[in-house]
């Protein structure tokens, strides 16, 4: 998400002002030491112009490099 983030030129405060949410709420979901509810997560996807299933597509590669 960060990476998304950075991309559109948003900054941390920037896209919390947008989506209604904390600074540190949103750095902590990009950290991974918070579990957003989907809710949260769509609408910040939709804010940053990604699809969401973009987020599982991603956490899957990172699992499997894991292991």
């Amino acid at each position: 998400m960060r990476y998304a983030r950075m991309k559109r030129g948003l900054s941390l405060e920037g896209l919390a002002e947008r989506t209604s949410m904390s600074p540190n709420f949103i750095g902590r979901i990009e950290r991974g030491t918070s579990i957003p509810k989907s809710f949260t997560l769509y609408k910040l996807c939709k804010e940053l112009g990604i699809n969401p299933s973009f987020l599982f597509i991603q956490a899957e590669k990172e699992y499997k490099e894991q292991f």
